[in-house]
């Protein structure tokens, strides 16, 4: 529990609805109730904040550098340009909070919830987040390569253009996360959710997706040579415009997939199920096909002496559309 002395200026700030510029380091402040206050230029550095309500609080330019935030109630809380080096936010609440721009290097966020909130370019450095649920949590323009993601909850996390180069993510969801023009080169996905996860424009070179569930995940125009989809899941997924050069798609389930225009010269399709697969347009040079399963493929200006090189069997796949062939390069007289 706060000191009386803690409680006195706990008071006053209440009825101010503010507190500015007041030396709190080491304060005990457990269970305290905060909520609501604008907090400017506050240090609260190695502070006891554990089980504290600070619901719709706003700190500005406060220092919360090692803090114990464990339990704590931050849902629709704002620090704007705060320091939280080190701080434990295990177990709090923080739905739609405001981490923005913040520092959190080394943060704990084991089992947070941090739905809806925003993280947004924040440095991070090697926070933790095992456990914690990002739910449609904005992480966009974030560099995340030495974060820590275990057991995490990501469905419809918002991570645009962040970095994740060669990061890991055990036992996590990536269902429906929006990773558009994210650098996961050399990531490894490996047997995650991501179904209708979007990757578009992202850079998975290198990148690990065996046996991954993905389902209706989009691809487009993302750059995945020599990755590796051996076992996944991805009927209905797109690829329209990728580079999958040299990747591999043993015995993956493709069927229904979009590859049109995708440019797949040296890819491995060994025993994949390719059914009703659309390749219109698509560089299928030094592939490999043998055992595909490639009934009713759609292989629409695709040149099948390649499909035959690659061990494939064009038997029942569905050739060039001649109308649309012609009106695809119909040029415009002058």
């Amino acid at each position: 529990m706060p000191s009386n002395e803690h409680n006195d200026l706990l008071a006053q700030a209440r009825e101010d609805g503010r507190l500015e510029k007041a030396d709190l380091t080491g304060a005990n402040l457990a269970g305290a109730d905060l909520s609501g206050l604008f907090l400017t230029d506050v240090v609260l550095d190695r502070a006891d904040l554990s089980g504290a309500y600070l619901t719709d609080a706003w700190f500005k330019g406060c220092s919360l550098n090692d803090a114990v935030l464990t339990g704590t109630q931050l849902n629709d809380v704002r620090f704007a340009s705060c320091a939280l080096d080190r701080v434990d936010l295990s177990d709090a609440k923080a739905e739609m909070a405001d981490f923005s721009g913040s520092s959190l290097d080394a943060a704990r966020f084991h089992r947070a919830d941090l739905s809806r909130a925003e993280l947004d370019g924040s440095p991070l450095g090697r926070a933790d987040f095992t456990g914690a649920r990002l739910f449609r949590t904005s992480l966009a323009d974030t560099d995340l390569t030495a974060v820590v993601f275990q057991d995490t909850d990501l469905t419809m996390a918002f991570l645009r253009r962040a970095k994740l180069a060669g990061q890991r993510f055990p036992g996590c969801t990536l269902a429906q996360a929006l990773l558009d023009e994210a650098d996961l080169t050399g990531a490894d996905l490996t047997g995650l959710n991501i179904s209708q996860a979007s990757f578009s424009g992202a850079d998975l070179t290198g990148a690990i997706l065996e046996k991954a569930q993905g389902r209706y995940a989009q691809f487009a125009e993302a750059k995945a040579g020599q990755a590796r989809f051996a076992q996944s899941f991805l009927e209905s997924a797109v690829f329209p415009n990728a580079d999958l050069t040299a990747a591999v798609f043993h015995a993956a389930h493709l069927h229904g997939a979009i590859l049109a225009d995708a440019n797949c010269a040296n890819a491995d399709f060994t025993n994949a199920n390719l059914s009703y697969a659309d390749f219109s347009r698509a560089n299928v040079a030094s592939a490999r096909f043998t055992g595909a399963k490639l009934y009713m493929a759609n292989m629409h200006r695709v040149d099948q002496d390649q499909i035959r090189q690659g061990q494939g069997d064009v038997s029942h796949v569905r050739s060039t559309d001649k109308d649309l062939a012609a009106a695809e390069m119909w040029v415009a007289q002058v």
